[in-house]
């Protein structure tokens, strides 16, 4: 199961729909890097930490008014990665890459799809 990019997703901003764009690439790497996962994983939380910084300073900068619960859903999403990786640190031989891919594919597609598109269209009435 892989994500592909589609023109629905986009948020209106060229900056974050590349983004958007490398994590759907990354999070598809994870479904296929056996062995390498955790190299592959690691370089998804460095990538996803930067996004976030820079979502997070664009709604700022837009006077995004959910501003609080839109950056409370990108923490929630930190946590959990930060403890599937110490999971599968736990545990390096589990099938655990597939679980996490399926996790992340879902979480990333609602995200994109309703909690960014929230900002998009404010950002388009502006």
């Amino acid at each position: 199961m892989a994500l592909q990019w589609t023109e629905e997703m986009s948020v209106g901003v060229a900056a974050l729909d590349q983004d958007h764009k490398e994590l759907i690439a990354l999070i598809n790497a994870i479904a296929e890097s056996g062995p390498s996962f955790a190299e592959v994983f690691s370089r998804l939380l460095d990538y996803v930490g930067g996004h976030l910084d820079r979502e997070e300073a664009y709604l700022d900068s837009i006077g995004y008014p959910d501003y609080d619960n839109h950056t409370s859903a990108h923490d929630a999403l930190t946590a959990r990665m930060a403890t599937l990786m110490r999971d599968h640190a736990d545990d390096a031989l589990a099938r655990v890459d597939q679980d996490i891919a399926e996790f992340l594919y879902d979480w990333l597609k609602t995200h994109i799809m309703i909690e960014d598109k929230k900002y998009a269209t404010f950002a388009a009435g502006k």
